[in-house]
């Protein structure tokens, strides 16, 4: 706990076990534990939380039910009291102590994660008579370059610009746009879109906005699960010369286990464990097929850095 910079409130901060992480949504509501007192003389009166008194604790619910899942480090105006909303509230009230880890957990290492990620998307899309809501996920993997990380995602999970199009009456407008990366212990972190692959091919790299006291993340060795030097030849029609290889590693190059068309839409292809490609879908509009959106695409710059 600490005085806000401008002395015009109190921060606290706060960390939740994982087993209970997916209970903090976006909009949850958080307020400081107080006793509470039921009932009446004559019916007799129940005090509940009296342990309050003696240790600091803080109550949360989980707020609109639409709400997704908050981000690692994210801020909450608290409430002085449990607001009047929480009698129509369907679930039980989450009560949580003010645990604060000490400097040897802090600071243990963390065992190594799994890189692929889920890409989680969601934004408005703005018309004439009535908003949409657009709500689109995807698998990605995730990559470190220094001290910042990256995830390769099919572009078509996580922008709404390339699975929609304007129609004759009204152009389309997004707004609100939102991408969140879960990653498999539990965290879940904000990104936005930095790159996007040429020729309007189903790629985009995001990268990752953790919180600053992120401590230690270990993930594999890149080489161990990407490669960045296989490339697929595009024909001239724009369509891949030869077939995609196979998704889960056991096709030798240019063998496919599924038919193209059998294939996923934002699949991660890979061989031998490598990921090398997206099978992505066309940008709406294009009249274009389904293709593959190669690793060996993007950039040096923002290719993991050499072990």
């Amino acid at each position: 706990m600490r005085l806000s910079e401008k002395g015009e409130g109190v921060v606290v901060s706060l960390r939740v076990a994982r087993a209970f992480r997916k209970t903090v949504r976006e909009k949850s509501r958080f307020w400081v534990a107080r006793p509470t007192v039921h009932g009446s003389l004559l019916t007799g009166i129940t005090a509940d939380r009296l342990w309050s008194l003696l240790r600091p604790a803080l109550a949360y619910d989980q707020g609109e039910k639409e709400s997704g899942p908050a981000t690692d480090g994210a801020f909450f105006i608290g409430l002085a009291l449990p607001s009047s909303a929480q009698e129509d509230w369907p679930g039980r009230l989450a009560d949580m102590e003010a645990l604060v880890a000490g400097p040897q957990e802090r600071g243990r290492d963390r065992p190594s994660i799994s890189p692929k990620v889920k890409v989680r998307y969601s934004a408005t899309e703005k018309d004439t008579f009535s908003d949409d809501a657009i709500k689109t996920e995807g698998d990605g993997l995730l990559f470190g370059r220094g001290d910042r990380f990256f995830v390769l995602v099919a572009r078509s999970a996580c922008d709404a610009s390339f699975i929609l199009t304007d129609s004759f009456w009204d152009r389309l407008e997004i707004a609100d746009e939102k991408i969140r990366v879960h990653i498999e212990d539990g965290r879940v972190w904000p990104a936005r879109r930095i790159w996007v692959a040429p020729q309007e091919l189903d790629l985009t790299i995001l990268e990752c906005s953790p919180p600053k006291a992120l401590g230690s993340v270990a993930l594999p060795p890149w080489h161990s699960y990407l490669d960045f030097g296989r490339g697929v030849q595009v024909s001239a029609a724009g369509k891949p010369a030869g077939k995609p290889a196979s998704k889960s590693g056991g096709a030798s190059a240019g063998e496919a286990t599924e038919k193209p068309e059998r294939l996923r839409p934002g699949l991660l292809l890979e061989e031998k464990g490598l990921a090398f490609a997206v099978w992505g879908r066309p940008k709406a509009g294009s009249g274009g097929e389904n293709r593959m959106a190669p690793f060996s695409l993007v950039p040096k710059l923002l290719r993991p850095q050499s072990p």
